[in-house]
């Protein structure tokens, strides 16, 4: 590849850098590390609205509201080590935790409080999923290789968690989460690490019972299911193995990798579409894993974990970064023109700081659909500027420093947040009175 030229573009009162590149691929993911620490060491991540994601690191918890413009971080407590996490919504998180710990928070990780902590039943909790704000799961290692493997069940939002196994199946969870999977209160699945041959278990009333699933081949590095019968299954080497019966039979699909499997995830209303994570890149298929293309074939770090809220929301953890998609990660061809990192973005508005109202101004490269918003600090949505499609060129919208319903919003900083097909931006703007 040719490397960019620049161009110095002078307009009245504001200068650009245009960089000119050659024709090339690459897919929508946008790697968001300006608002979170360095180094930083994802391990789990979890969103319930696109824009509104909880990232779960070695000692740490951070949220952002605003689609990753912010992070709030969350102090936890002494050695919980968490290793899971689950999020209904904005206030309402669960992270199960390496030596036995479940904690929960009700006001988006300003306080945290423990709910489960049992070292005569487990010392090490794997897993933890809530599918609404009272009902859910989670597991942890059994005490020793033969069992039982703890399956924990609440109905209150986890102020109680109830150990509802009986079967006396043993092992272990050999990668956390990655090899146990609920798709509801009912059906779940668990790949047992520690006994040879590993067996792989499904439940239909919720863990109550486990049934082993024969034949299965052996050690597997990640389990991911859609629904009670379509699920995909990584073993050494890359290899991938796909079910349609719930587990009953199993067939070898072309693998895009030949990696340690890190995670795999299905697009939550079309199970052709799925996205695979190996130790170094992301992989997209859109024919149910039978061909893939590689979105981001060096993420940078080691990846870790993957969330889809829909076909084209979704958010991607590695070691070092978190990216944000809003298509789907679609690779698209880049034709020799501005770079969209510069001409889509919205220019630093003015005047800033501002007291009755400030211009802010965008460019776009073609004809597209344009969302753009005002949230506070706090992640809540303050006024919609504008929703439509838009030409291509250079664009003006005023903010008068009113909410949706007219009112005058208080002095303080905001952000602006752009969206258009090429991804999303955002600036800061401070409101002086």
């Amino acid at each position: 590849m040719k490397p960019p030229t620049k161009r110095f573009v002078f307009l009245p009162g504001i200068l650009f850098l245009l960089t000119f590149q050659p024709e090339f691929t690459h897919a929508q993911w946008m790697k968001l590390t300006h608002a979170l620490p360095y180094p930083f060491s994802g391990e789990a991540i979890d969103a319930s609205a696109p824009g509104k994601a909880v990232v779960l690191c070695y000692n740490a918890v951070y949220k952002t509201s605003d689609a990753g413009a912010t992070w709030e971080s969350s102090t936890l407590p002494a050695k919980v080590s968490p290793n899971d996490v689950s999020m209904t919504d904005a206030d309402h998180i669960w992270f199960s935790g390496r030596f036995g710990h479940i904690y929960a928070t009700a006001d988006g990780g300003k306080n945290w409080m423990l709910q489960f902590y049992d070292t005569t039943l487990t010392r090490f909790m794997n897993y933890v999923e809530m599918f609404d704000l009272k009902n859910g799961v989670a597991m942890g290692d059994s005490r020793n290789a033969f069992g039982p493997a703890v399956v924990l069940k609440t109905s209150d939002g986890g102020n109680h968690w109830v150990s509802v196994n009986d079967s006396a199946f043993g092992g272990y969870s050999g990668d956390e989460w990655r090899r146990i999977d609920f798709v509801d209160p009912l059906v779940g699945y668990f790949l047992q690490s520690g006994i040879n041959p590993p067996n792989l278990f499904k439940t239909t009333n919720g863990g109550k019972t486990w049934t082993a699933l024969n034949p299965f081949f052996g050690y597997a590095q990640v389990i991911k299911f859609y629904d009670s019968k379509i699920g995909l299954a990584i073993w050494k080497k890359g290899e991938l193995m796909r079910t349609i019966d719930g587990g009953a039979t199993w067939v070898l699909l072309s693998s895009p990798h030949t990696e340690w499997g890190n995670d795999i995830e299905f697009s939550p209303a079309d199970p052709a579409k799925i996205w695979l994570a190996d130790s170094f890149s992301l992989y997209f298929s859109s024919d149910t894993g039978r061909t893939w293309t590689a979105q981001l074939p060096n993420a940078g770090g080691h990846c870790t974990d993957i969330k889809f809220l829909d076909s084209d929301n979704g958010w991607f953890l590695t070691s070092d970064a978190v990216y944000r998609t809003v298509n789907g990660g679609k690779t698209f061809v880049k034709k020799e023109r501005p770079d969209p990192l510069c001409t889509f973005s919205p220019m630093q508005n003015f005047p800033n700081p501002f007291n009755a109202s400030t211009v802010i101004l965008f460019d776009i490269p073609g004809n597209g659909r344009v969302a753009m918003e005002i949230f506070d600090t706090q992640g809540r949505k303050i006024r919609r500027l504008m929703d439509g499609t838009q030409p291509p060129g250079r664009h003006a919208v005023i903010w008068d420093g009113k909410d949706d319903r007219g009112k005058s919003v208080e002095s303080g900083m905001y952000i602006c947040s752009m969206q258009t097909q090429q991804g999303v931006k955002t600036i800061k703007t401070i409101l002086l009175k």
